[in-house]
């Protein structure tokens, strides 16, 4: 790993968030979080009881998608649809309730950055629905210079659910989100 990457690293994974002199995105070393953070969660995996591996084998899933997304210029809008017709009911509250509890049982979560709107869109599917919520990635400079102690954010900032999940609807969202990225 040159210098330039692991300066990268550090200061956007260990030092706390300032603004920059200049827009440092580079997608080559957020591709390199990525790949460390998949290669430290494999390490910790490693290191935990049978009984625990599959909560990790879901979190490095969501994180190995998020990174083929963000390694192509554009979503290839089959893959997409793929894995959202594969998506396992459970969503975030069944995917934090494994983290703390040793609860059995799969489900997915979709990670896709939408870099024209500068914006993030989880998918998960819970029993019945699916579940789109959505959040915008960085705040505008003016709400950072303006704001006066600490900027509160929240998220997800927006949510939607469809009860319906039939092939027409999910070919809809996926050329939508494939568009737009």
């Amino acid at each position: 790993m040159d210098i330039d990457t692991l300066k990268y690293l550090i200061d956007h994974i260990f030092l706390p968030l300032k603004l920059p002199q200049s827009d440092d995105q580079n997608i080559d070393k957020d591709l390199a979080i990525c790949d460390r953070v998949i290669a430290c969660g494999r390490d910790f995996q490693q290191l935990l009881p049978a009984c625990r591996t599959s909560t990790w084998d879901l979190i490095l899933t969501m994180i190995e998608r998020l990174r083929d997304v963000l390694s192509s210029k554009t979503l290839n809008e089959n893959k997409l649809l793929g894995w959202m017709k594969d998506l396992k009911s459970g969503g975030m509250h069944r995917f934090w309730g494994l983290l703390r509890h040793n609860i059995d049982g799969d489900l997915d979560v979709l990670v896709i950055p939408i870099r024209t709107q500068n914006a993030c869109v989880i998918i998960r599917k819970v029993v019945g629905h699916v579940i789109f919520e959505s959040f915008e990635v960085d705040p505008p400079n003016a709400t950072i210079l303006g704001t006066v102690g600490r900027l509160i954010r929240c998220f997800p900032e927006y949510s939607c659910s469809r009860r319906n999940w039939d092939g027409s609807f999910l070919s809809a969202r996926t050329h939508h989100i494939s568009r737009e990225h």
